[in-house]
């Protein structure tokens, strides 16, 4: 497992039995690890088996959902500020960061502990998107003026890193070599010479010749190692500067005319690889544990380095031929990277989404990227009958969905359904970006629905988280559902404060007035006087005769508790005087004998209060507000003393 440059399963080199490479035997080229059945099904999923639910490796699945929700997120926002487009530069450095996001879980996966068979086969299937992706962005999100055969030598570089891995060990273990030892009998020095020379590192070559014991005798050695220094895979970049590269193999014609490598037959080797000889290439598919899409980079280089994009499909089937293969018996993973080099995108991507609905993730990101860099790509229906997508969606909302909104819509209802270790009570969260970015009034739909059905089990921490994704994505529908169910917990509960707060977030009336009665019948004046959540309420949220009163008894307590008589008194008129409680609360049947006594109590001292203020004199003339509030103290007295006297006898 590799955390840079990842290299498909049975890639690596294994040092070959040590031996005299100076005889005519072939170089040993042998394989790092146990040979892998060629003909092997290479997995193109992951697959999320019920057994695996609770594995170990969870958080490393986990965290790999969220680096790419955090990625398509940002992809939807250049997108949209780019009109609905990504720039091929945006698009390249996006599709980067997807598969950095890739190989940044194939590294934690590394560091994990847990069983080395799931790990090494969620490995292979990491390692496999990663190929396939890489391949999708070197051929697809490049600029035309790019030659496709550099393209393909830096794809082979980044995802096949044998080359540079056999290379480091190598040059560490020449580095702690004796004096009177020879490099070149090192068991990894003929295999680390010819891989740098498929990957295109000539300058590496190069050096490694130059350690030869041989080399400053022999100038077979060091004609070949003046070749490397001049072959350079940059020129083909430039149609103008790609004749030099095709010139420096036409020296090599000449060279190997002249015999100067007869006697060499591992250097002769490299120079038939150089040349572009294919039957070179067919020993090496023989002898090398590689896949012919490992070879295919060198073979483009060597074989056809002037080849057009449309051309490479064709060099391909001609590789796989070679080395032996059937193009109508490949493996998935074969069989998808053959398509993408065809430039039949639509093919590849039939055979990304008929896989496995563990494999969701890819698909999703992989055809949202593509959608915006080049919609022409995507055509609907290109699911094919059997695909395990379409399960996921009733038929009645994908008919009339592109590609990308059923693949966004389906993945999304993937992440509400996961069970993976408890994680759908987090995915569900990444669930609704997806649900939104489809872009179908029926995928806001389903959208709303599911964030209904969320189970929030009495949490009202994942109540309000599920509310904020409401609130983000303005669905209103969910929104009230869940508000009014939390409601009716805290009303059950008691929780008189909290549960008008939650009824004042649903904002229905009905449910309001129904919170309110419910305090005005249940609750105590003194639970009443402490419910500061009036303190922050607007006028404009007084809806209903019942919440006007709680209020308005609220705030005659806390004047009474203040000493602002006045204030208290205006309170009880308005209560009493302005109809704005419901008559059947006028004989204040909710306050016990201490509340009466509280409100006759503030009734005489306010009465003796204007006595003491007027001192005897003739009143002035009364303003409206006195004269209201001798007609409320008129109503008030006859009314408490009754409420008084009716609470005393019970």
């Amino acid at each position: 497992m590799r955390n840079n440059g990842q290299s498909v399963p049975g890639n690596s080199f294994h040092p070959a039995p040590a031996g005299d490479f100076s005889n005519n035997t072939l170089v040993y080229y042998k394989s790092t690890h146990k040979s892998r059945d060629p003909e092997r099904i290479r997995p193109l999923e992951i697959r999320i088996s019920a057994d695996e639910a609770n594995s170990e490796l969870n958080h490393v699945r986990k965290k790999l959902m969220y680096d790419l929700h955090s990625i398509f997120c940002k992809t939807q926002t250049v997108a949209i500020a780019s009109q609905g487009t990504l720039r091929l530069e945006d698009a390249a450095v996006l599709s980067q960061r997807y598969r950095l996001a890739i190989r940044n879980a194939l590294k934690l996966l590394e560091d994990s502990d847990g069983s080395l068979s799931r790990k090494q086969k969620m490995a292979d299937e990491l390692i496999s998107a990663e190929t396939i992706w890489s391949l999708f962005e070197s051929v697809c999100i490049r600029p035309t003026s790019h030659s496709i055969v550099v393209d393909l030598v830096e794809w082979g570089r980044e995802c096949f890193a044998s080359a540079s891995e056999v290379l480091s060990t190598l040059m560490d273990d020449i580095s702690a070599m004796e004096p009177q030892d020879k490099p070149e009998r090192h068991e990894l020095y003929w295999n680390a010479l010819i891989q740098q020379v498929l990957s295109g590192d000539f300058k590496a070559a190069a050096n490694l010749l130059k350690f030869n014991s041989k080399y400053e005798t022999d100038s077979a050695f060091q004609r070949m190692a003046l070749i490397f220094q001049k072959m350079d895979v940059g020129l083909l970049r430039d149609r103008s500067s790609s004749e030099e590269f095709i010139e420096g193999q036409r020296a090599i014609r000449e060279l190997l005319q002249s015999g100067v490598f007869r006697q060499h037959d591992n250097l002769n080797f490299l120079y038939a690889v150089l040349r572009g000889q294919k039957g070179a290439f067919q020993r090496c598919a023989q002898t090398l544990s590689v896949s012919w899409y490992e070879l295919l980079p060198a073979y483009v280089l060597f074989c056809h380095p002037t080849a057009q994009a449309q051309e490479i499909g064709q060099i391909a089937e001609e590789l796989i031929q070679l080395t032996g293969k059937s193009r109508n018996a490949l493996p998935p993973l074969d069989s998808t990277l053959l398509s993408i080099l065809k430039l039949n995108y639509l093919e590849a991507l039939k055979d990304i989404c008929s896989g496995s609905a563990s494999f969701q993730w890819f698909a999703t990101h992989l055809i949202d990227l593509l959608y915006f860099h080049d919609p022409s790509i995507l055509i609907p229906k290109i699911l094919m009958p059997q695909s395990t997508f379409g399960a996921l969606l009733s038929n009645n909302t994908t008919t009339e969905l592109g590609l990308r909104s059923r693949i966004l819509s389906e993945y999304a209802s993937s992440l509400f359904t996961a069970q993976m270790d408890n994680l759908s009570e987090e995915l569900w969260e990444l669930a609704a970006d997806y649900f939104v970015a489809a872009g179908a009034e029926q995928t806001r739909e389903i959208l709303e629905e599911r964030v209904s059905g969320l189970d929030w089990r009495g949490n009202t921490k994942l109540a309000e988280r599920i509310i904020s994704i409401c609130d983000k994505h303005d669905l209103l529908n969910a929104k009230y559902d869940i508000t009014r169910a939390v409601t009716l917990k805290y009303l059950m509960d008691k929780e008189w404060s909290t549960a008008l707060g939650w009824a004042l977030r649903n904002g229905s009336t009905e449910l309001i007035s129904h919170v309110a009665r419910k305090l005005l019948v249940h609750s105590s004046p003194e639970q009443i006087s402490q419910m500061r959540i009036f303190d922050a309420m607007s006028d404009a949220f007084l809806v209903s005769p019942e919440l006007i009163l709680l209020y308005k008894f609220y705030t005659f307590k806390r004047h009474l508790y203040r000493g602002e008589l006045r204030e208290a008194m205006v309170d009880l008129h308005q209560l009493f005087v302005d109809n704005s409680s419901p008559p059947e609360f006028h004989a204040l049947p909710t306050l016990d004998k201490n509340a009466v006594s509280d409100m006759f109590r503030a009734l005489s001292m306010f009465e003796q209060y204007q006595k003491i203020r007027l001192g005897g004199d003739p009143p002035p003339p009364k303003a409206p507000i006195q004269e209201r509030i001798e007609e409320l103290t008129k109503i008030l007295r006859p009314l408490l003393c009754n409420v008084l006297a009716t609470s005393s006898l019970n």
